[in-house]
């Protein structure tokens, strides 16, 4: 396992971090879509969203990292992932359910281009035999995810006042 490439650990350790905005999102949407809209029926509106968005993009990212390479296709998604979780935490602020719907839609565009971090991992091997395992260390990075996301929303919950505000608006890229 030493021996396998940076760009593999790197990947690696992202994963759980940035898959976990689904995580959360699954976890979380719904609740915070009753509270945004006064007809339960769109509640869930949000968690549908993040899905639709996911896989509308998957063709997309895979033509976009072709064009541009996996590397600024991956920072263009990661300053995306960005604005979304910015325009998720001001929708909520503001009571804005469709604000925060779009917000969901474009932050599973950035999990789209997610998927496609084992092949950016296998790109940095220097042999096939390394493949396997490279895919493994990257892929075990989406079950970390699911711990991850609510760790960080309990972690988050127990800072001073003033530290929460700085970081809320960040985390609540899932609520």
């Amino acid at each position: 396992m030493k021996s396998l490439p940076w760009n593999a650990w790197l990947l690696a350790l992202v994963q759980p971090f940035v898959l976990s905005v689904g995580a959360l999102n699954v976890f979380l949407g719904g609740i915070v879509g009753a509270q945004l809209h006064s007809d339960p029926t769109f509640a869930t509106l949000p968690v549908t969203a993040l899905i639709v968005g996911v896989s509308l993009n998957v063709f997309p990212a895979a033509r976009i990292q072709k064009k541009l390479g996996r590397k600024r296709a991956f920072v263009l998604a990661a300053i995306v992932s960005s604005v979304s979780a910015l325009g998720a935490a001001w929708s909520i602020e503001g009571g804005s359910f469709w604000g925060f719907c779009a917000s969901a839609f474009l932050l599973g565009t950035q999990l789209a281009y997610v998927g496609q971090y084992r092949f950016a991992a296998i790109e940095s091997c220097e042999s096939p035999a390394q493949h396997p395992s490279v895919i493994s260390l990257v892929l075990v990075g989406g079950i970390a995810a699911a711990w991850v996301g609510p760790e960080l929303l309990n972690i988050v919950s127990r800072l001073p006042y003033s530290m929460l505000n700085m970081l809320a608006p960040m985390l609540r890229l899932a609520f």
